[in-house]
């Protein structure tokens, strides 16, 4: 393995497995394993695939024939400071005729590169100082790029730093400092703590302000707790670019209070190793052998111990210590939580008219809730799960489907709908607390379509110009690269709104019937099959007569997609002027 420009090169030897010999069936695939840091594991002879509790992320499965990789995680480059750490596992498939899926092989020995280049801030600490809704606090702490070329980018450094809501990601990336700081450290404040969890990020400039690179993002420790009888789980996560499970100092600790407690007054109650499995710990009620009583709250707060594997502490430190938020839950819980308040942004059909272009399609709803304000309800709400239906409906849920159980993420107050196939659809949100307890469903919210259908009143078939040779629905077919080809004439912005706000939307089905002013059937026109619903009439009767000039009369029923059936069916009717030739 090598690691140039902050990516890693994985080359291994060909797999001895990697044919079959006899009734030995051939690996398949060969699965790629990273992680932060070191670890020591002696090789089990008896235990297949990648040990639980590592600390190891499955980063690629390529075919069995490959020898080499390129990581470059993601495109991100490889965090500065890190050893970076591989194992490999092959796979095999299941014997022919067996329905059970195959097997893996032992785990390699591992391989580590590094530590990368510190070429860029390094995150040591986002610790949660303080938990509260309104005044939550958070230090920050980084290194500076020490070894950064000090004549292409002279010091003293200078940083600024990011946040955003959430474990990853730019969102709503904002800049927290007002001017550019030489100290590595930063303390957020007035934040909320309690609700969400804060990605941050550190960009690092030369005294002459020139960027000189941006740190890798790490996210706060975000806290959970599950009622259960007689105990409580919790369970905590981070996205970091450092090793949560540091195998030389593997141990997080445990700290409980009261509800009325700050973190200072929690008292440790036990430790967890951190690369025995997922991050979590069983509260029994063993601390000081005192059974936890029901229907009191105990409230947790976790000191994570992780490390990059830098071979200076006096650079960077080992143990990284951060401390997650405080969580409150009590045992044997049985009380759901308060009914959600549910907003759907609402359509507004003429902004959609002039807005989106006669072929647009790409449906979506946005929802959006408010945690309730109720402090037993918000302190015990885990998570939420949207239902929908594509019919409005004041009955039971009979009608109503999950759309989505967002158990991974907890703390969203808003979901976005994508890929519909149009806009039609009511929703229904239910809280979900810790204890697995759900609230009672929120009011339905609903969106519907916009329904639209409109005709000229005048058509000029015959005359060979291209220019309305058709009694069509408005479109923008006579518009090709904003050039009207009726005239050949640039089209106006004006003109293109306008024919936005006439063109068709959600149409299912148009039947016509035209006759002239007599009252006499000159031409009917049912869509579906190769017939669109634009009707596109040439001013030919029903057995192909060429028609006079003049006023004719039209009734078509237009079947729109809708929400609510009394709204799908609309009967249009109007007059158009057939005008031919000279008489145009």
């Amino acid at each position: 393995a090598s690691a140039p420009n902050r990516s890693v090169q994985l080359k291994w030897d060909t797999y001895l497995c990697a044919q079959g010999t006899g009734n030995v069936v051939k690996a398949d695939s060969m699965q790629i394993w990273r992680r932060i840091d070191s670890t020591a594991y002696k090789l089990d002879t008896c235990l297949v695939g990648m040990p639980a509790g590592l600390g190891y992320t499955k980063i690629k499965t390529v075919r069995i024939g490959q020898t080499n990789y390129l990581d470059t995680n993601s495109g991100k480059g490889m965090p500065p400071g890190a050893v970076i750490c591989y194992r490999l596992v092959a796979t095999f498939p299941a014997p022919l005729g067996n329905t059970i899926g195959g097997t893996e092989s032992l785990v390699s020995e591992e391989v580590c590169v590094g530590p990368i280049k510190v070429d860029a801030p390094v995150m040591t600490n986002v610790s949660v100082d303080t938990t509260n809704r309104t005044k939550g606090k958070i230090s920050v702490r980084w290194t500076p790029p020490f070894q950064v070329d000090p004549v292409a980018f002279p010091p003293p450094y200078k940083y600024d730093i990011y946040r955003a809501t959430g474990f990853v990601g730019n969102v709503a990336l904002t800049k927290v400092n007002t001017v550019k700081q030489t100290d590595t450290v930063f303390i957020d404040k007035l934040i909320n703590t309690l609700d969400n969890v804060y990605n941050y990020r550190v960009f690092s400039f030369d005294n002459t302000e020139t960027l000189i690179d941006t740190s890798a993002i790490a996210s706060s420790v975000r806290l959970q707790a599950k009622s259960l009888l007689k105990k409580i789980e919790i369970t905590w996560t981070a996205n970091v670019p450092w090793s949560l499970r540091s195998s030389i100092n593997p141990w997080h600790i445990i700290y409980r209070g009261s509800e009325n407690q700050k973190e200072g007054q929690f008292v440790k109650i036990d430790s967890v190793q951190s690369n025995e499995g997922i991050l979590k710990y069983l509260d029994e009620g063993t601390f000081k052998n005192e059974p936890l009583k029901e229907n009191q709250k105990y409230c947790y707060r976790v000191e994570t111990r992780g490390g990059y594997g830098f071979d200076d502490t006096s650079r960077i430190p080992d143990p990284l210590i951060n401390f997650s938020q405080i969580v409150c839950a009590q045992p044997s819980d049985a009380n759901p939580p308060c009914q959600p308040e549910l907003v759907l942004e609402v359509l507004d059909c003429e902004e959609y008219f002039n807005t989106f272009g006669c072929n647009y399609n790409d449906f979506s709803n946005v929802l959006r809730w408010n945690r309730p304000k109720d402090k037993g309800c918000l302190d015990d709400v885990s998570h939420y799960r949207i239902y929908y239906s594509t019919k409005a409906s004041t009955d039971t849920l009979t009608d109503y489907q999950l759309l989505v159980d967002l158990e991974d993420r907890p703390l969203d107050t808003s979901y976005v709908d994508r890929d519909l196939p149009s806009f039609a659809r009511c929703y229904r949100l239910v809280a979900v607390d810790r204890s697995g307890n759900l609230s009672a469903m929120s009011e339905e919210v609903c969106n519907d379509n916009c329904p639209n259908y409109q005709l000229p009143n005048v058509f000029t078939p015959g005359n060979d110009d291209s220019c309305n040779d058709f009694f069509s629905a408005y479109s923008d077919r006579n518009i090709i690269n904003d050039i009207l080809l009726c005239g050949n004439t640039a089209a106006s912005d004006d003109l293109k709104s306008s024919i936005r706000s006439k063109c068709p939307r959600f149409v299912l089905k148009v039947d016509v019937v035209i006759v002239d002013r007599w009252g006499k059937q000159v031409f009917s026109y049912a869509s579906g099959g190769e017939n669109s619903i634009f009707i596109d009439w040439n001013g030919l009767d029903d057995n192909g007569k060429e028609l006079s000039s003049g006023i004719y009369f039209y009734s078509a029923k237009v079947t729109f997609e809708t929400l609510k059936p009394e709204d799908s069916e609309k009967i249009i009717r109007g007059w158009v002027n057939l005008v031919r030739g000279s008489e145009r």
